[in-house]
This record gives C-alpha cells, structure tokens and sequence, in this order.
C-alpha cells in the first residue's frame, strides 16, 4: 500500500470514529432497565450532560428531589431533566417504593369529628362524622387517617378511631330513666327505663352513655347507669332512716317545664346550689312543696326545688301563638344536623321564612350562609338574613356594616332578591358609664351601622334584640327611618307571658322559644311568629 493510500484510509477511520462519537456519545455498559422513579439520598447531585464528572454540570437536585430513572451506563444513572436525557452518579440516588396500603374498617371514638380536606386541624371542614359511625380507612399521612364516609374522603386525626364497638353490660341505676335521641337533656325523648332494666353501653359522650336496650337506642346520664348486672336482693333490707324534709309531700302528678333552660335549685331559694338546667315542655313529676317553690323529680331521679309560677300542666301553653311561622339558624344547625339542611322538610312543616346568620364584628362570617340561603329560597322560603353587633364606636360600626354587605353581595345577594336584615344587638360591647350614656352611646353606634348598610344599597332593615335590653339600652328616637324598620324580640315563653310579647308593645317578629323541633332540622331551634305580612318581606 502506497503512502497516499495508507493516508485516505487513516482519515477515514478518525472519520468514522469521529461521527460515531457524534450519533452515539455515551453507549450504555448494560442493558437499559425500566423507567422508575427515585430520590435524591444526599444534599446535592449534580447533574452533567454525560456519565461522568469530565462533563458539563448544567443543574443541581437537592435531597429528596424526585427524578424518572431512565437508564443506566456505568455508575451513572441517565434521568430525565428539564425534558433532556441528562446523568447523576448513581449512588446520590435511590429507587422509590411505596407499600400498598391495605385498607380496613374503623368505628369514631368522639361525639362528633371533622373530616378535613388535608392532614391538619387548620385545613377545611368537608364533613363532620359522629360516635360509632362506620368508616373505611384506605391511607394515613402522619398522625392522620385518609377515609371514605357517607361519599367523602378526607382525614381525620388516627386516634379518634378504633377498630371496633366495645360494648358492655350495664342496667339502670334511677326510678325512672328518660332516653333521649342525643347526647344532653335538650334531646327529644325516644324512650323510658326504670329501675334494674339491663342495657349495653356502645360509647360515652358529654357525660352521657350511648346505649341500647330490647332493640332500641339512645343517650342516657351515666350517673344513672351501672356497669354490670342488677344486683339480687338476697336478704331484706334495713328500713331506711327517717329523714327530715324540707317540703310537705304532695301526691305525684306529672307537669312541664314552661321556661326555657331553666335552673332547678337545691334548696327552696334561688339562692342555693343549681341542680339541673331544663328545657322548655320537659315533663317532671311534683312530689312536693315549700311555700311558692315546688319539689320536683326528673330525668334519671334526682329532685331539686323549681319556682311554681314556672311550671303548668296545661299542654296547650306550648302552642305556637297565630301567625306566619319561622326559624333562625345559623351554622349551629347545620353541626347537628351533620351538614346541610333539608330546607324543603322545614317548608312542609308549615315554616314560610328563615332568618340566616351572615356575619359577626367586622371580619367573621358564617360559612354556612350562602348555602343555607340559597337552599331556602330554593325550597320556597322567605329568606331574611341578621348579623351580631360589637361595635363599640360608630367607626367600628361601619366596618361592621361593610362586613356584612360584602358577604351578602359575594353570595349573590341585593336589596332586591333578599328579604329583610337584621342587626342583632345584645350586648353594650364595652360601652363605658351610666345606663343614659351606654344607650345613647350604643344607638348612635347602631345608627351609623344602619346608614351604612342604607349607603351599600340594602334598605330593607330591621332590629333584633332581647325584650329586657331593648327597653333598656336601644332608643328608637335616635335612630334614622326613612323607610319602615321592623323590630325583632326575643322573649321566651314563661317569661311572664306566652300569649305575646308585651301588651301594646309594636312588634313585628316575636322569637318565642329557643327550643323548637322542626323537620329538617335535628336539634333545638329558636321559634319566631311573624306579625307583619312575610310576603312583603
């Protein structure tokens, strides 16, 4: 071979190398493995455009960083990044495997528990679950439980969880044992017990035992259940030791509470230690009386001493009075009725408008307001909304008024589509001085809250308040009218009266009690009557 020869065949294979090199840089030592997904193990990993440190260093991953494993050549692992097949040094990273996670069934342990969107308490509220209710866990996320209930999925904190109902045998420990349909005194009744009837107890809430009894079930006061069997009487008792009593016995009858949560004494005199608080129509049995003051046994046997003019036998008391019925509710009904209301069962029931709290100062607002609202008018319901006063200035009282408007208007709400609004005003917020200065001081402010909703473009207005502080503390005289306000009492029955609010007193809405039962609606509700045409509303 001459030497021009040997010359072209030399740069033809520089040549080839050279083009080789181009089309294929970095051919893989091993076969190339499938796509997976790994972690960054150390602080930082450098990322070169080839499998070794010689080449350009374009980027940086930092400890448990994800990448997608592409391949390997060498030691080096080809990732994918910023959309380019790129290299790390393979021990600065490791795959990930996540277990399976198995899913079970579990039972609540707290009266009532927040289902959240994400793993902590200051995340939001999707659903509220109760004691015993069955849910499915299926992950966990630290201290929380990922579930599914009642078509949500969410967390819950693992240990308000069990893995199942312990239940034990217990029996009544009280002469007469009311079951209510929730855990407290103010539930409806769903059943009776007396003495040494056997129950199981499934759970305990707010001092109260969830049990069940020859196929029904409730709450009852666990100082009125014992644990165990009923005790056998094997040996006749001793007589029991005279004691002296402070009231005369009368022959039991059965009567009702007339005033709402009411405070039953232990001796004959308000002045002695609070027994019990009861709701209003709560039966009891009169076993007794001192003077004006009568003895009382109730619930799970105690006995304590109740005013007379406090009690009646005549059920007829508890009927609603005439005219067009209603309820105000807030966010407190929709937790004890586990979510949204069935707005369409209240209509049926005879009510024909709801008050909806809105708002509260001047930055809280009722997060169940827009839905509760809409779903009302949905139903067919006159729809009213109110708002709490703290204002303690009339600057503070315009803020107050702006809160509410805003909050109205982001739910789609105008002087034309809603009925009346309320402000709701109950306390002297921490108005300084006599009783002249505090109601000058707090009309005025309550006044400046009003034009300023009037400057917003809502003047459908009207005042709430309880009957005592509204005579008290709100002077009418300062407070400007150009269109007609209504005014909004509180005054519950057996406070005085339970044919009205007050003789020759210009009402147009009375809250008559604060223990109403409504369809639609679990738990008690405050009542109102409306006087005025709720049409016009």
């Amino acid at each position: 071979m001459n030497k021009a020869v040997k010359i072209v065949a030399v740069s033809l294979l520089f040549f080839s190398l050279a083009i080789g090199s181009i089309l294929a840089p970095f051919g893989d030592s091993a076969q190339a493995a499938s796509a997976f997904t790994a972690r960054i193990t150390v602080s930082k990993a450098k990322v070169h455009t080839g499998p070794g440190n010689k080449y350009r260093t374009i980027g940086t991953l930092y400890r448990n960083s994800s990448v997608t494993i592409k391949g390997k050549t060498g030691s080096w692992y080809k990732v994918s990044y910023k959309g380019k097949t790129r290299y790390i040094y393979g021990k600065y990273a490791a795959k990930i495997v996540r277990a399976k996670f198995s899913s079970y069934k579990a039972y609540v342990k707290s009266y009532s528990l927040k289902i959240r969107n994400k793993a902590s308490n200051k995340y939001k509220t999707i659903r509220t679950v109760y004691m015993n209710t069955k849910v499915t866990v299926i992950g966990a996320k630290g201290s929380y439980s990922y579930i599914y209930s009642g078509g949500k999925k969410g967390y819950v904190q693992k240990k308000w969880l069990k893995s199942k109902i312990k239940t034990e045998q217990a029996y009544v420990n009280a002469d007469v044992l009311s079951i209510k349909k929730g855990p407290g005194n103010g539930y409806q009744q769903v059943g009776e017990l007396h003495r040494h009837d056997q129950v199981k107890i499934k759970g305990y809430s707010s001092g109260f035992y969830n049990v069940t009894y020859n196929g029904g079930k409730g709450y009852a006061p666990a100082q009125a259940i014992a644990k165990g069997t009923p005790p056998q009487a094997s040996v006749t008792p001793p007589p029991a030791p005279v004691v002296q009593l402070n009231y005369s016995p009368v022959n039991a009858y059965t009567a009702y509470v007339s005033y709402d949560n009411l405070k039953i004494y232990q001796d004959p005199n308000s002045g002695s230690g609070v027994v019990a608080t009861l709701r209003e129509k709560t039966a009891v049995s009169i076993i007794g009386q001192n003077g004006d003051w009568m003895r009382i046994r109730f619930n799970n046997g105690a006995e304590g001493f109740v005013y007379k003019d406090n009690l009646t036998t005549d059920l007829n008391r508890f009927n609603p009075p005439a005219g067009a019925y209603g309820i105000d509710i807030s966010h407190w009904q929709n937790d004890s009725s586990g979510g949204n209301l069935d707005f369409n069962a209240i209509k049926n029931s005879g009510i024909s408008f709801v008050i909806v709290k809105a708002t509260d100062g001047n930055n809280w607002s009722d997060n169940t307001f827009s839905t509760n609202a809409h779903n009302a008018q949905n139903a067919g319901l006159k729809v009213d909304a109110y708002h709490f006063f703290r204002a303690a200035n009339t600057d503070a009282a315009k803020a107050e008024a702006d809160n509410f408007a805003n909050v109205l208007s982001n739910a789609g709400f105008n002087n034309n589509n809603l009925g009346y609004l309320f402000v709701d005003v109950e306390t002297t917020n921490g108005i300084q001085g006599d009783q002249t200065t505090i109601r000058n001081t707090l009309s005025s402010n309550v006044n400046a809250f009003l034009n300023q909703m009037r400057a917003r473009g809502f003047n459908k207005l009207g005042i709430y308040s309880g009957l005592s502080f509204y005579k008290n503390y709100i002077d009418m005289g300062q407070i400007d009218q150009p269109q007609r306000m209504l005014i909004w009492i509180a005054r519950y029955r057996g406070q005085e009266t339970n044919s009205g609010v007050d003789a020759g007193f210009n009402v147009d809405i009375w809250q008559y009690s604060s223990n109403g039962s409504v369809n639609g609606v679990n738990g008690a509700v405050d009542m109102d009557v409306s006087y005025y045409d709720p049409n016009a509303m």
